[in-house]
């Protein structure tokens, strides 16, 4: 690749062919600008670097101008830079010149039959592989989980859910308001996950807590392949020189920062706040207070930022019932027009509260009353038959038919919040196990004794593995060296271990072959890490804080867990732990059930617990009627503040949150996925063209660079090696192991080198047939249809998969019915590949006529083609539209910019059709003998 670029000059580009032909814009010292006006894309590239290909015609080329016309090229010369066109019009027949700056647009460079007659051909393996691409990716990009696959999670029907209908709105704006254990950061992470790979967004900025940083930033690197970038003070400095427009937020597409850091810094938080987001995460967000007339710093940053950025996700263990006015200020981040009055708010939840009993009863089968049965026809506006209100009227008849559930259906439709906010619970979701304490006497607080204790318990428990969480992290290397030296082998996992560090004593604890029993974690093993193969948690030092205790008993109480948890606290008399251990079990119950008032019990009582652990730790006597009083007054406020929870507790919200009927295609699709073998099919051979070395292993594959690659780095796969897993289940326990699926960025890589590098474009082959006349020579040539558009319109959705694939013999007939019934790849004869060169260059001017004729055949196909597309895209986008016009009806949360978006997006993609051409896609001369 030449680097002398001038302004007018035509490039394209060689990772993304798609944005069509590329104009110079601007020529800098060392950069150099680019605009694709197919797709009204632009591109700023390193000029050293610039991944570009300087696009170049030959005498006998036929090239097609911006306007329509093309001209059979005669002569090229360079003028200034420029490429200019000598020869004759096609249409006119008039000599005439056409400059490089005036070509379509839309003109594709390195086609097949640029290759085939440059004597460039790859061969059998090369050539299938080619079209495999085409055939996977399209099919994939018509996939209803495309961007759903990838995340190396369980699937969970509540959390495929809300990530589908998250990801069929325009801009989903949302509150993510599952209780701990649901996987919330899971549901964000496949919402940005999707909305990336969908194209519906490009910059995302995630705000988090502090002490969440390094946790979201493995969840979304582990769990998603999302590689984002934590921007703090230091990294704000070093790129404040170099960043575009003096923003080093700009310098970023993917960026994770804690709210702290937002707020400490005038100059980062007016960064942030003029960056433009198209996707805003924020973590926490209950803690963001407001006053009507007093919000907090956090709360108008947060605002800032959620008013100029399209799409939202708020995340939230704490549910509304804790405070109406808290919830209601969230809800108001998300939609400030909808929600512009507490007091307007709070009385349409007020009135519109009995609908949750009502459907309550329609989920569990129970008849309603006559009262109630009136105003629900006053609510939906229609009036019940009469077998409609005998069937409301009987337990019996409710349990026999679908009624319920269809009227539930419409309440939820007209729910006040129902579209903004998703909250599944516990006793919605099932799946979660039992949790059992078990308490043990120490006989003082020391390491030695805890060591001892250790070792016994080890010994009882035999051959179970055992997770150990303490408080810091000089307590983990105390311990592990006591127990060093008494012959047992653990795994340490701590803040100063790094990353791959940590990954690896992870897998040596997890791999079920391995003779690690014990793992001791410091308080970083309660965040980001899921253990549900585990049964056994002993806990050292015990939290202060409610909410992490449940954190680290999260670890192992996840859905997937199949035993009943036991945990395990030893505590020595009159120490710290010991009154933590009291107060936690007899007055929260927080170690056998999920304790959702913990942190609200605490703040209540913090004037009686601080000064009790303050003496416990100084190793004071603590009078046991004060800790009496302290146990009896945090349970009544546990049975106070629970009781308000239930009470409050929506249940149409729920039936909301997580409704399985609506997405069991999608289900199917993931289940078909999770046992279909053709992507490690496809992977096997991208690893043997590309000469890496691969070694299957039971379930995982070992690869390797080789000497003899055929590039010089294979994407994402380091000189080291790695271990990849093609499977769910061995992803979820061994997180060393790379999880590969269609969503992920070493297969889509993969298929963009294969395309970029020209690779299986051209062969030739000699068959021996008898379907076929003898002697034959016939091209087969194949097709895709190719739209140029905006790729946020994802146009490869709705145009037809399959490869069209055409075969014109040398006689002029078109063989492509007979060809398709043969297995061409198993009649193939031994031949010797350069006589095969010198035959296809010998006969150019005929085969070209041949390739010319599929061409012809492919754009005659292309009106039925493009009006399957059309009526596709009717269908979908019509019925989106009737949708949203239903709900706007009955629920004034519906806005009418969400239908004007469809509108919008259904007439782009109408007009986007008009782009649609036949994409060449492999070309071979075929010889019958």
């Amino acid at each position: 690749m030449s680097n002398d670029f001038s302004a007018g000059q035509r490039w394209i580009s060689d990772t993304e062919s798609d944005l069509g032909l590329g104009t110079i814009l601007e020529v800098e010292h060392r950069q150099i600008t680019v605009v694709f006006l197919a797709t009204g894309e632009t591109r700023i590239y390193a000029k050293e670097s610039a991944p570009l290909t300087r696009v170049a015609f030959q005498a006998g080329d036929i090239i097609s101008s911006h306007e329509g016309w093309q001209l059979r090229v005669e002569k090229t010369d360079d003028i200034d830079g420029l490429r200019i066109y000598s020869g004759t019009r096609e249409d006119t027949g008039e000599k005439t010149i056409l400059n490089e700056a005036s070509l379509d647009n839309f003109l594709q460079f390195r086609s097949p039959k640029d290759r085939l007659f440059a004597g460039l051909i790859d061969g059998q393996r090369w050539f299938a592989l080619r079209r495999s691409v085409f055939e996977c990716r399209h099919q994939y990009a018509q996939s209803p989980v495309r961007g759903l696959t990838g995340a190396r999670v369980s699937v969970l029907p509540h959390q495929i859910y809300i990530a589908v209908e998250a990801l069929k709105r325009h801009h989903p704006r949302l509150l993510l308001a599952d209780e701990v254990g649901l996987g919330k950061t899971i549901e964000a992470g496949m919402i940005v996950h999707g909305s990336l790979a969908n194209n519906q967004v490009s910059r995302v900025l995630i705000v988090v807590p502090s002490a969440l940083l390094h946790q979201w930033l493995v969840e979304m690197l582990r769990k998603f392949n999302l590689n984002f970038r934590i921007m703090d003070a230091e990294r704000f400095d070093e790129l404040r020189d170099t960043a575009p427009d003096g923003n080093p937020f700009l310098a970023e597409q993917l960026v994770l920062c804690s709210l702290d850091t937002l707020l400490e810094n005038e100059e980062i938080g007016d960064a942030v706040a003029g960056a433009g987001w198209d996707m805003l995460v924020a973590d926490e967000a209950h803690h963001l207070s407001w006053e009507p007339e007093e919000p907090s710093d956090a709360y108008t940053l947060i605002e800032e930022l959620a008013m100029e950025t399209p799409a939202v996700l708020l995340l939230t263990a704490t549910p509304e019932q804790l405070g109406q006015a808290g919830h209601f200020a969230r809800l108001r981040l998300l939609d400030p027009e909808r929600f512009g009055s507490l007091e307007q708010y709070l009385a349409e939840e007020s009135s519109f509260g009995w609908v949750a009993s009502v459907a309550d009863k329609l989920a569990a089968d129970e008849p309603l009353d006559e009262e109630q049965i009136v105003s629900l026809q006053t609510l939906l506006g229609e009036e019940f038959t009469d077998n409609e209100l005998k069937t409301l009227s009987s337990t019996t008849t409710m349990a026999l038919s679908d009624l319920g559930q269809r009227l539930i259906g419409k309440l939820v439709d007209r729910h006040g919040t129902g579209r903004l906010m998703f909250r599944n619970t516990r006793r919605a979701i099932t799946g979660f196990p039992e949790r059992e304490l078990h308490t043990y006497t120490l006989d003082d607080d020391s390491l030695d004794s805890k060591a001892v204790w250790i070792l016994e318990f080890l010994l009882e428990q035999y051959p179970e593995k055992v997770l150990v969480i303490c408080s810091s992290r000089d307590t983990v290397q105390e311990l592990a060296e006591h127990l060093r030296v008494a012959g047992v082998q653990s795994a340490q996992f701590h803040e100063d271990m790094s990353i791959v560090e940590r990954d690896r004593a992870a897998a040596w604890f997890s791999d079920p072959e391995e003779d690690c029993r014990l793992m001791l974690c410091s308080e970083i093993g309660s965040e980001g890490r899921n253990f549900q193969f585990l049964h056994h948690l002993v806990m050292l030092e015990l939290p202060q804080s409610p909410d992490l205790l449940e954190q680290r008993i999260g670890r192992l109480d996840r859905i997937g867990q199949t035993e009943t948890i036991k945990i395990h606290v030893p505590a020595a008399p009159g120490t710290q732990d010991s009154l933590l251990l009291s107060w936690y079990h007899e007055g929260l119950n927080a170690f056998e059930r999920i304790c959702r008032s913990g942190s609200a019990v605490r703040a209540r009582i913090a004037d009686q617990l601080e000064p009790l652990l303050a003496k416990a730790e100084a190793g004071d006597n603590i009078p046991e009627k004060a800790i009496a009083t302290l146990i009896q007054e945090s349970r009544q406020l546990t049975e106070q503040l629970d009781a308000e929870l239930e009470s409050g507790r929506d249940r149409l919200l729920e039936l909301n949150s997580n409704r399985p009927e609506l997405i069991q295609e999608h289900l199917d699709e993931l289940a078909r996925l999770d046992r279909n073998y053709a992507l490690q099919d496809f992977m096997e051979a991208v690893f043997d063209r590309f000469g890496v070395d691969m070694a299957e292993q039971r379930d995982h594959w070992i690869i390797h660079p080789s000497d003899h690659m055929q590039v010089d780095h294979f994407p994402l796969l380091p000189a080291s090696g790695m271990t990849l897993t093609f499977d769910r289940a061995t992803a979820l326990t061994r997180e060393d192991f790379t999880y590969l699926t269609w969503d992920h960025p070493m297969v889509t890589a993969a298929m963009d080198l294969i395309l970029d590098e020209g690779f299986g474009q051209a062969d030739c082959q000699v068959i021996k047939t008898d379907a076929l006349p003898a002697n034959l020579s016939f091209v087969e040539a194949s097709y895709v249809l190719q739209c140029t558009a905006d790729a946020r319109l994802n146009m490869e959705r709705y145009l037809p998969a399959q490869v069209q694939t055409w075969s014109v013999g040398i006689d002029g007939k078109d063989y492509s019915e007979q060809v398709a019934a043969l297995e061409l790849d198993s009649l193939k004869q031994r031949y010797d590949r350069n006589a095969l060169r010198k035959v296809v260059l010998k006969n150019r001017d005929s085969l070209e006529k041949l390739i010319d004729r599929s061409a012809a055949l492919a754009e005659e196909a292309l009106p039925e083609l493009v009006a399957i597309a059309r009526a596709k895209i009717d269908e979908e986008l019509s019925e989106a539209r009737e949708r949203l016009l239903s709900l706007s009806r009955v629920n004034p949360s519906v806005k009418e910019e969400e239908v004007r978006a469809v509108d919008e997006r259904h007439q782009a993609l109408i007009d986007a059709l008009d782009g649609t051409h036949a994409r060449p896609v492999s070309a071979r001369v075929m010889f019958n003998t």
